[in-house]
């Protein structure tokens, strides 16, 4: 800060009739203080992304372990924090910080919530690198099976009787 800059901020002070000893300013080192990288607005992130997205980082900011940077909230607990009422706005952000390698998520099954890490800035994939609108529109399977259907296993086929019984309900349906 310039000496100029301190001026002013003195004047203002005792304008309000205080002094600059007494000014009641944040503590530097605050273990529950919410920290997010410069890197995030400097370069763009900020304003590229969306605010869902935005909002989302700030969440798993305010909830990451001080000293190893994870964290684990439901969908629900982002929701809560951010605001934000839609589940797919909050999947649709976490995906865009995990493609751009800011956040890094360990995907859980069932009801347990996911693991997120907070990357470091030098890991970050470029802004320009990655088209947003493709990261939201894939979609990951949860299944590994490549989805052959098995000759014995008529679960994930139509049958005759089947066929025939929905062209007889769609003509019946269309006036036939």
């Amino acid at each position: 800060m310039q000496n100029i800059n301190v001026g002013k901020y003195e004047k203002l002070l005792r304008r309000r009739g205080l002094e600059p000893a007494d000014l009641p300013i944040r503590e530097p080192h605050k273990k529950t203080r919410l920290y997010l990288d410069n890197e995030y607005f400097k370069k763009g992130y900020a304003s590229k992304f969306s605010k869902c997205a935005t909002m989302v980082y700030a969440a798993l900011a305010m909830h990451a372990n001080h000293r190893y940077q994870t964290c684990f909230p439901s969908i629900e607990t982002l929701m809560k924090f951010t605001g934000i009422r839609n589940r797919n706005s909050i999947n649709n952000a976490i995906k865009i910080l995990e493609a751009f390698n800011i956040v890094l998520v360990e995907h859980s099954k069932g009801r347990i919530s996911n693991s997120y890490t907070l990357l470091r800035p030098d890991v970050w994939k470029p802004i320009n690198s990655i088209d947003i609108d493709t990261v939201i529109k894939s979609r990951k399977t949860v299944s590994k099976s490549n989805g052959q259907q098995y000759q014995k296993d008529s679960s994930n086929s139509i049958t005759g009787d089947t066929r025939s019984h929905i062209t007889k309900s769609y003509k019946r349906n269309q006036g036939f």
